[in-house]
């Protein structure tokens, strides 16, 4: 009978006839090292690194251990070809979990399960980027009662849903020149969910682009105006919300803007549904919005709660030509004399269907953004001053 090292707990199968070990835990034996001095971390890396290392000494070699596993343990040692100046042991310490921040938005279970009245999980207005791997943690403390996992272990693969990262848990309390590029502000919980590579590498490039947003424009990352950031990721393919249908290799045109309306509400499952048309009763809900944003007040929770309910009831499409007068009163409402300079986008010559026709969710996107855009680029600055930002603290 065979006993492959790698159907043991924590070993995965790597290319190279190699495979990754994530065994070497010890509950609680990383307490010490968020405010610990260098000592004080040499010493825990240490202990970690012999654990490792003992552990698989022990498979190899002790009388405890069947014959037939020891032979199997005996085949595998460090790669001979990898770190070869720390004695063929990585020079990272995987550290799961240590300090961040207490944010302007601290992300907590609930953001990334199912929202109520949703089915996705709940819609942030100021969401800059993702986080889809399962809240998951290992053992917090060495407790453990015979017959369960060990105390603090958690595993919410069924529970988990793919969730918005907002702007706020980038920024620290107090400190309006300060961005964070891993260290987000998240619950114990809600770090699972963030903790992973791609999940960081996101984080990371968004704030990578808020910094030069912020250096371009003069002011401080906490006052950079979140539509023109979104706007700026989304360009440059940055996912903000995550959908079924399509990822950000997708190079159509209405990718950028159903990326970002998802961010303020205009979807209430992870379907865009691009191809399908939009309805009368959605519609009334996009140009309301619409004309939300456009004067600070917009509520991008409520806006995807309106939305799942709209959707339960009329399905009958709303045309091209009344969607567009849905949009022009809510311009002339606030601003007769932007309406007339937005006339040429409002006509139908922007390739968003012409008069008479049914607009797909795509199309309509697609206006809305591109309106919302000059909108936010207007010279005259007359709507800057309602355009929503995040530097207060809430």
């Amino acid at each position: 009978m065979n006993y492959p090292l790698t159907a043991f707990p924590g070993v995965i199968p790597i290319p190279g006839s190699k495979c990754d070990w994530n065994a070497a835990a010890i509950p609680g034996g990383v307490d010490d090292f968020p405010d610990g001095d260098r000592e004080t971390r040499q010493a825990i890396i240490k202990r970690h690194r012999d654990f490792a290392l003992g552990l698989l000494f022990f498979l190899q070699h002790d009388d405890a251990v069947p014959e037939k596993i020891r032979g199997e343990a005996l085949r595998w040692a460090l790669p001979a070809d990898e770190f070869a100046d720390n004695g063929h042991f990585p020079h990272e310490f995987y550290l799961r979990e240590g300090r961040r921040i207490i944010g302007r938005y601290v992300m907590r279970e609930s953001d990334a399960c199912i929202g109520v009245g949703l089915d996705r999980a709940p819609v942030h207005g100021d969401a800059v980027a993702i986080a889809e791997w399962l809240m998951d943690s290992h053992d917090c403390t060495p407790e453990r009662i015979r017959g369960a996992e060990g105390d603090g272990f958690t595993s919410l693969s069924e529970y988990t849903r793919p969730s918005q990262i907002p702007y706020r848990s980038f920024l620290p309390n107090d400190i309006d020149n300060l961005i964070m590029g891993l260290a987000v502000s998240a619950t114990h919980v809600a770090w699972g969910t963030i903790r992973v590579e791609p999940c960081c590498m996101h984080i990371a490039e968004t704030a990578g682009h808020a910094a030069a947003l912020a250096l371009e424009s003069g002011i401080a990352p906490a006052d950079i105006e979140i539509e023109a950031l979104q706007r700026r990721l989304v360009e440059n393919r940055v996912m903000l919300t995550f959908f079924n249908e399509f990822d950000m290799a997708n190079d159509a045109p209405w990718v950028s803007a159903i990326q970002f309306l998802g961010t303020k509400g205009f979807f209430s499952s992870y379907n865009s549904r691009p191809d399908h048309p939009l309805t009368n009763a959605t519609g009334e809900i996009w140009a309301s919005a619409f004309g939300s944003l456009m004067d600070g007040s917009h509520d991008a929770a409520n806006c995807a709660r309106q939305i799942a309910e709209a959707e339960k009831a009329d399905q009958i499409a709303i045309t091209a030509d009344r969607f567009r007068a849905l949009l022009k009163r809510e311009l002339d409402y606030r601003d007769t004399e932007l309406a007339v300079g937005l006339s040429a986008e409002l006509s139908g010559g922007s390739g968003t269907g012409s008069e008479g026709t049914v607009l797909t969710q795509a199309e309509a996107s697609l206006l809305v953004y591109r309106l919302l855009a000059i909108i936010g680029d207007d010279p005259s600055g007359r709507l800057a001053s309602s355009s929503s930002t995040v530097g207060s603290v809430s």
